[in-house]
């Protein structure tokens, strides 16, 4: 896959998870639909600037506690790229209108639509929560790790990407309920992505940025929202 540098592959993998925020099962029967813009901050050339990524989604509830999620990259689709990933998230602990914690497993797939399907996988797993700081606010965090068979020698198998990040309720009439995120996250990958702030750990790792929308269907009335 010549196609892809890893900071490509990078900015997808990290794109894939940017604005899940999954720290909260959707319930049986109810479904999400997300979209989400956003991607690493560079200073190679001197100047800051942010490698964006399309992305769009969704969710659906299989049971109360596990949900099948799921999204795809639209940008990369022009360079004859397709980007996607796929997986389960479980809850470990929630308590009705207040604090949420979820574990997921995904596999992320990137396909070279113009080698034969040239395809190289990424392992994710990741630990999400969340708590709500006003009626219409909450605040969401944790952490992801995304694995590789063919990491260079001296870098660890796994990397970690904690994030953080804020969901506003700007529509919470049922049946139908959105929400605006915005999120923030810290990666320090296989390869210098030259971030151009300049605290990150040995010098490598690169902030990522993203805001993203999400609408939750078929969510009942308030009482019944998990």
């Amino acid at each position: 896959m010549a196609r892809l540098a890893p900071l490509g592959v990078l900015a997808l993998l990290l794109g894939g998870c940017m604005t899940r925020h999954v720290a909260r099962t959707l319930g049986e029967g109810r479904g999400e639909l997300r979209a989400s813009l956003g991607g690493p901050f560079l200073g190679r050339t001197g100047t800051p600037l942010l490698i964006p990524s399309i992305r769009v989604g969704g969710r659906y509830g299989a049971t109360d506690w596990l949900d099948v999620d799921g999204s795809v990259a639209l940008d990369p689709l022009a360079f004859g790229v397709l980007g996607l990933d796929a997986g389960l998230v479980t809850q470990l602990y929630r308590r009705p209108g207040g604090f949420a914690l979820a574990a997921s497993a995904h596999a992320h797939l990137l396909f070279d639509l113009d080698d034969d399907l040239t395809t190289r996988g990424f392992p994710e797993l990741g630990l999400h929560a969340e708590g709500p700081l006003a009626e219409w606010l909450t605040l969401f965090g944790g952490v992801i790790g995304v694995g590789s068979i063919d990491n260079p020698r001296d870098r660890p198998p796994v990397f970690l990407a904690p994030y953080l990040g804020v969901d506003i309720a700007f529509d919470r009439r049922p049946p139908v309920r959105e929400y605006l995120t915005f999120q923030i996250a810290w990666a320090s990958p296989w390869d210098d992505l030259g971030g151009f702030t300049a605290w990150e750990p040995d010098g490598f790792g690169a902030i990522f940025v993203a805001v993203g929308w999400r609408a939750i269907y078929g969510a009942g009335e308030p009482g019944a929202f998990p």
